[in-house]
């Protein structure tokens, strides 16, 4: 896990300008959410298949399974459903999220009322959560 808990972010591994890294790490950043997006637009699909009697049931389940953040559902999901090759790209887009986040928020850039950077709190709440339940150091 990342985070203040886990000494901040993840330890410099050298090598390569600070500006290099960062700009390494935006474009991996970039990746990730491209794929997201893919996986975010066939889950919307999938779910709009899905009848509103078992899309209730469905969100009871998740409910008394005492999980309610959204992004850690998603990510579940993602992953129960992904073969291990994918679970595998899952863990290092967790991974790359979560490092960009926590250095975004030892900027301060996640500090303040903004919807941005409370969504982007938000998704690096989930993300540490994700870390936790796969074990990710």
């Amino acid at each position: 896990m990342f985070g203040p808990g886990a000494g901040g972010c993840p330890p410099d591994k050298g090598g390569g300008s600070r500006q290099g890294q960062q700009l390494e790490l935006e474009e991996q950043v970039l990746e990730v959410l491209e794929r997201w997006d893919r996986r975010l637009e066939i889950a919307t699909a999938a779910w709009a298949e899905l009848t509103g009697r078992e899309q209730r049931r469905r969100e009871a389940e998740l409910d008394a399974a005492g999980e309610v953040d959204e992004w850690v559902v998603v990510l579940w999901n993602w992953w129960n459903q992904a073969r291990l090759a994918d679970q595998e790209q899952l863990r290092h887009d967790v991974t790359v999220l979560a490092r960009a986040l926590w250095a975004a928020a030892a900027d301060g850039r996640l500090d303040g009322p903004s919807e941005e950077a409370a969504s982007a709190r938000h998704l690096l709440r989930a993300l540490d959560r994700m870390a936790e339940i796969l074990a990710l150091d």
